[in-house]
């Protein structure tokens, strides 16, 4: 069972805050033993110290009535000390001297046997007489001392004065400081815990109120959003962040739902007209062979449309995807430019627009050839759709240090300013595209494209007089050559492409027929 955030937290503050308890408990328990070791050892010399001088001194004046022995147990009774024993020895290890009623006190029994030489006097007299610190300790069972010994001259003979010191004081004072740590930390730890406890839930409080509210917000309503109480700090950051999320979410959403209804509406009106068409083909057994080609050139042609609106609608998802990448190559993107404006010639003619590529040098970029052909096109179909009669299309190319720049500007009657900021959205019929039909993905794809390499889409200028598109394509390859123009009216078109523009012509003139045709059928198919 995994646990939850405010308990995970609350044990890792107890853990903390146990090992700092700890650590600061030891380090003060070791200080003040040593410091309690210091004030011990250093009454331990002050003593020894004080008998040898009054053991010297008494010496001094009673030298003619006592020998130095006599003086030594006459000083050393006079040193009556409820927690500390003396004894003098000399040199050899033989004892002079000894505090008073020896068996009364237990400690002082170790004195009275001959000092071994692994034994606590035995080692405290071997240190003092080789001038060492003569300090050791007594752990057998006779109880808890401290020994220190230093040696002294007196009447001509070195003697070793002994002191014992009970420890049992300062055992006490370390074992009652044990009892209150073994105490108060545990109480610290858990007032510590309980308390981590209180201030995380309430830290989180906020937080689970955030995931109440979030919640009740559903994917039917998301223009609700999280309260955010301190906007500055980090929860409220969080919630600011989680808010704009849900906006995003929502208008991708409002997005994909428009986006589904109006792919919806463009596919309805073809496969309706498709199946009116056949339905009529169908319900007639007497139908003449032109009757049938008639049906058969309307459904021919709107299944293109279909096709077209499903092959749009596919690059479309690519490019949502992040699968729109450019297959780059390097091509001559005059050529490619004066390749589009050719293959469009017929459709400008037909409302005798004059359609010019203007590339200056010949330009080497790379870049996916077929993406910028079908960029070119789109901008080049929407300009021929809503520039008048006898009006003007022209591409032309700046180059810069770092990028190529592609303009086409047309004469048209220009983009309402309030539709001047959605034109690049999808399926986006603003009032000169609900007046010339059309999907509105057009727009939408060539700024993909665009995107795809790098670059972007933007409407230049648009008013009265036209608008200009202008697209960057990324960073030039250098080679010049001639300029080159093209014209969908130029006198000094080959001769295979007169052909072609013959054929073109007779064409559209059958196309006209059929449209004009299929207009009294798709008539006819309503009144059905």
């Amino acid at each position: 069972m995994s646990l939850t955030i405010r308990a995970r937290l609350t044990l890792w503050y107890t853990a903390v805050l146990g090992a700092i308890l700890l650590v600061f408990a030891t380090a003060t328990y070791v200080a003040f033993e040593r410091r309690l070791n210091a004030r011990r050892d250093a009454q331990l010399v002050e003593s020894v110290r004080a008998l040898a001088f009054t053991f010297s001194h008494e010496r001094t004046e009673h030298r003619e009535l006592r020998t130095t022995d006599e003086v030594a147990v006459e000083t050393i009774r006079e040193f009556r000390f409820r927690d500390r024993h003396f004894a003098i020895y000399r040199p050899e290890g033989r004892l002079i001297a000894l505090s008073d009623n020896p068996e009364a006190v237990p400690e002082a029994r170790l004195f009275t046997s001959a000092p071994i030489s692994g034994s606590p006097v035995g080692r405290t007299l071997a240190l003092a007489r080789m001038g060492l610190p003569a300090f050791s300790n007594d752990d057998a069972k006779t109880g808890h001392l401290r020994l220190y010994g230093e040696t002294t001259t007196v009447g001509g003979t070195t003697y070793v004065v002994l002191v014992a010191g009970h420890n049992d004081d300062q055992l006490e004072w370390l074992a009652q400081v044990r009892r209150v740590y073994a105490v108060l930390i545990p109480l610290a730890l858990l007032a510590a815990a309980g308390g981590g406890y209180l201030l995380a839930r309430k830290s989180f409080a906020p937080v689970m109120r955030m995931c109440a509210e979030a919640e009740r917000i559903g994917a039917e309503d998301l223009s609700q959003r999280l309260t955010i109480a301190q906007p500055d700090d980090e929860l409220g950051r969080l919630a600011g962040s989680f808010n704009g999320l849900l906006g995003r979410l929502a208008h991708a959403i409002d997005t994909l739902r428009r986006f589904t209804s109006d792919a919806s509406h463009e596919l309805r009106t073809p496969i309706a007209i498709i199946q009116g068409e056949s339905d009529v083909a169908l319900s007639r057994p007497d139908r003449s062979p032109d009757e049938y080609r008639e049906s058969l050139d309307i459904i021919r042609d709107e299944s293109r449309r279909t096709a077209r609106i499903v092959e749009d609608l596919f690059t479309l998802t690519r490019a949502d995807a992040g699968q729109l990448t450019p297959l780059r190559t390097r091509f001559d993107l005059g050529e490619t430019i004066a390749d589009t404006v050719q293959s469009l010639r017929t459709l400008a003619a037909r409302k005798n627009i004059r359609m010019t590529g203007e590339t200056g040098e010949e330009l080497s970029v790379l870049a996916d050839e077929s993406l910028v052909r079908q960029l070119l096109r789109n901008l080049l179909e929407n300009a021929i759709k809503y520039t008048p009669d006898g009006g003007w299309i022209t591409v032309t190319v700046e180059k810069t240090a770092s990028d190529v720049l592609v303009h086409i500007a047309d004469t048209g009657p220009g983009i309402p300013p309030a539709d001047r900021t959605r034109i690049f959205e999808r399926f986006h019929r603003g009032r000169r595209t609900a007046t010339n039909g059309g999907a509105g993905l057009g727009l939408a794809i060539a700024a993909e494209i665009a995107r795809a390499h790098g670059g972007d889409l933007t409407l230049t200028r648009s008013d009265e007089k036209g608008s200009i598109f202008t697209f960057k394509i990324g960073t030039p390859l250098d080679r010049a050559h001639p300029a080159r123009m093209t014209s969908t009216k130029d006198e000094g078109d080959k001769t295979r492409s007169e052909g072609h523009r013959t054929k073109d012509e007779g064409d559209k003139t059958r196309s006209e027929g059929h449209r004009t045709k299929d207009e009294g059928d798709k008539t006819r198919s309503d009144g059905r």
